[in-house]
């Protein structure tokens, strides 16, 4: 089994490792955990700017969820109300079918008498 430090010479040039090849080798493997460690940074940065978006759009589906509470109660009280008049309404028809009832009653119970009948010229 090949010794990392023997893999990463490999995989720069190969050869007998030499002061100079192994400095270069430090080199890039010091930019590369640079760069690693930049990538590193902005997921960070990104992962806050994430977050904080979800901050908001949690907030937003809060006050979303206060409105439509409060539209639902606006709604149940026209409910309410709607039935009220259907009440009245439907009270508002017997009383007027009663009343039509009383008055076919008092014009059977009396004609009306003919227009030349002394009881009119009274």
């Amino acid at each position: 089994m090949e010794s990392p430090g023997r893999s990463v010479i490999a995989l720069l040039g190969g050869g007998i490792p030499t002061v100079v090849t192994m400095r270069v080798a430090k080199t890039k493997l010091g930019k590369s955990v640079e760069a690693l460690m930049e990538n590193a940074e902005d997921c960070f940065d990104l992962a806050e700017a994430g977050h904080a978006q979800a901050d908001k759009q949690h907030a937003h589906a809060d006050k979303q969820e206060e409105i439509a509470a409060t539209q639902h109660a606006a709604a149940d009280g026209v409910d309410a109300n709607a039935d009220h008049l259907e009440t009245l309404a439907r009270a508002l028809v017997e009383d007027a079918v009663e009343l039509k009832v009383e008055i076919e009653t008092i014009n059977t119970a009396s004609p009306p008498a003919p227009l030349n009948s002394p009881k009119v010229a009274a």
